[in-house]
């Protein structure tokens, strides 16, 4: 029966409601049963500040210099101004330190997004600028 091969590794969608079907010609496909739990901070593409494998301290301020444990990165890591991969990004060693809690970067990032759809990159040159203002009047907590 159908529910009988969903409790063995078989799902039917008759027997998802729970009421089986004897008369039911539908195919029943194998489920994969797998005790192992996937961590998306380590297993997907995420910033680097959500990364698991490297820990991200967002006290590190944009105008301040990164440190070589700042700019590692896991091969899931993409940049979060660039929206690329962290090895690909030319700018890894200022943008590693970029995360969404920082209104600079968050600025920075949205400028690089309109220069990808535009080819303007004026936006991008005042967003950089505005990375050396003082994080006292930008910095979200």
């Amino acid at each position: 029966s159908p529910l009988a091969r969903q409790n063995k590794g078989y799902a039917c969608p008759s027997s998802w409601s729970g009421v089986e079907d004897q008369n039911s010609d539908e195919e029943c496909m194998p489920v994969s049963q797998s005790t192992s739990v996937v961590n998306a901070r380590i297993s997907y593409p995420h910033p680097r500040s959500d990364c698991g494998v490297y820990a991200f301290d967002d006290s590190i301020q944009p105008s301040e210099r990164s440190s070589l444990k700042s700019r590692r990165s896991c091969p899931n890591c993409y940049c979060y101004v660039c929206d690329i991969k962290a090895i690909q990004c030319k700018s890894w060693k200022l943008h590693c330190l970029a995360h969404s809690k920082n209104e600079r970067w968050a600025q920075l990032r949205r400028a690089y997004a309109d220069e990808k759809k535009t080819g303007d990159s004026s936006n991008v040159d005042k967003a950089i600028s505005q990375l050396n203002a003082p994080c006292e009047l930008i910095c979200i907590d």
